[in-house]
């Protein structure tokens, strides 16, 4: 008799095994929820520091969000910042970039979604070139702030 219900499937087992499997798949979906960014690929931003030789320029960088802070950077002559995020649609959706060198400095919005999503490229490369006139977006169509006079 032993032998007939080890081999009889046990109803109360399998109904149980096939919640902890329902429960597995849920909390693996839950986990894996905000991983995919709404369908918003990665973007990169460079700003290079062409202003001259010898001159740094500090700079400072935060999301509209202001959760997303990258800190003050000393950007030596002819070198470049660069990293990587995915804009949200909701919270990161902008870059604001605080300038700052010699006598000139200037906050400018050096990423929005809507205008730069087709601008940077099917690569999703937003490249900023700082010079002495202004600041200087490349790609389609080409952007440019000029530094504000001095009161």
């Amino acid at each position: 008799m032993a032998l007939t219900l080890i081999h009889k499937p046990n109803t109360f087992i399998i109904l149980f095994l096939l919640i902890q499997a329902a429960l597995l798949l849920f909390v693996a979906a839950a986990s894996m929820e905000g991983t995919e960014n709404r369908g918003y690929t990665s973007f990169q931003l460079v700003i290079t520091n062409a202003l001259g030789p010898q001159l740094g320029m500090a700079m400072e960088c935060k999301s509209n969000a202001d959760h997303i802070d990258l800190g003050m950077r000393v950007v030596k002559a002819g070198k470049s910042y660069k990293w990587s995020f995915h804009p949200d649609g909701v919270q990161v959706n902008q870059f604001f970039c605080y300038f700052n060198w010699k006598d000139s400095k200037a906050t400018f919005q050096v990423f929005d979604y809507q205008r730069d999503k087709a601008r940077c490229g099917k690569d999703r490369v937003c490249k900023w070139i700082v010079k002495t006139d202004g600041v200087h977006g490349l790609g389609t169509p080409a952007l440019f702030w000029p530094w504000p006079r001095a009161l």
